[in-house]
């Protein structure tokens, strides 16, 4: 486990297209496919060929991501995009934490900013529960929730109708693209 949702099911053995998981109690997705799993805490045998190591996401959780590039200061200054799995009660949470990445003690000078994300069938929120000016500035791009039963016809963004936006059936997941928000708003 990476975190509290993220398990990363990596092949140990040579000439292996298979490998064992213990997957704990709850709903997961595959991070490939967006496959849904549901798990009553047993070992699972997960696909992996010789491109793709297995990764699943566990539903509730709200997982921040960011492209990579060559160096984490290079990396720093692009967008976010937020991964939302809902759990069986369609809800999720998640937080980031983000500081300059060169302060020593950044946490104990109290020069970060903390987020926190929730989402529930209808609705999500960012709140910044810790702000610093000292932090950089954190902007999220694109918005993807896992997990929908039904299609998505429209999109509000802070009270307006937002049109960059695309349901996928056979994933039943909603893609928000290019909001370009501030994480502080």
């Amino acid at each position: 486990m990476w975190g509290n949702g993220l398990m990363i099911a990596p092949v140990l053995t040579e000439d292996t297209l298979q490998v064992n998981a213990y997957l704990p109690h709850g709903l997961w997705y595959d991070f490939h496919s967006f496959t849904k799993i549901i798990s009553q805490g047993k070992w699972i045998v997960l696909d992996a060929p010789l491109d793709t190591i297995p990764l699943l996401l566990r539903g509730g959780i709200i997982i921040p991501t960011q492209a990579p590039d060559i160096t984490t200061t290079k990396t720093r200054p692009k967008p976010f995009d937020l991964l939302v799995m809902f759990n069986e009660t369609k809800q999720a949470y998640g937080d980031l934490y983000w500081d300059d990445g060169d302060t020593i003690d950044a946490y104990e000078q109290s020069l970060f900013s903390y987020y926190i994300f929730k989402a529930s069938m209808g609705r999500f929120s960012s709140t910044c529960a810790h702000w610093s000016n000292k932090a950089p500035n954190a902007i999220v791009s694109d918005v993807s929730i896992i997990g929908l039963d039904l299609p998505v016809l429209s999109v509000t963004v802070n009270g307006k109708a937002f049109t960059g936006f695309a349901y996928y059936s056979d994933k039943k997941m909603l893609h928000i693209f290019g909001l370009q928000l501030p994480l502080d708003d």
